[in-house]
């Protein structure tokens, strides 16, 4: 799976309102910017392109209400776990703040 990154040096898409922001989301495997092109991977750029963690879809659970499964929808890892790199995996029921592109394409997230 790439990496997700965030670039400072570039301005968001703009949102259903027009508006920009300060930094520009992307997956990729390096750190290299496909906007503006800076490469993370010198030194001087380095504070400028920025690795994000993903935010997994916990699916909702089928009889406690409210309540995730307390697992990725993606591959079934523990939220709250740790992931290959040793980062704390994220989890959240609120569909428009998911940026794991591998939750974003299940059934579960598709539906409803």
């Amino acid at each position: 799976m790439m990496n997700l990154w965030i670039c400072r040096n570039c301005l968001s898409d703009p949102n259903e309102n027009g508006v920009s922001v300060v930094g520009y989301p992307f997956a990729a495997d390096l750190p290299v910017c496909p906007k503006c092109g800076i490469d993370g991977r010198e030194a001087e750029y380095r504070p400028y392109v920025i690795e994000r963690l993903p935010v997994h879809l916990d699916p909702p659970h089928a009889v406690l209400k409210d309540r995730g499964k307390g697992v990725t929808a993606c591959d079934g890892t523990r939220i709250g776990g740790r992931d290959a790199k040793g980062n704390t995996v994220m989890g959240t029921g609120l569909r428009e703040a998911v940026t794991c592109p591998a939750c974003r394409e299940t059934e579960v997230f598709l539906s409803d």
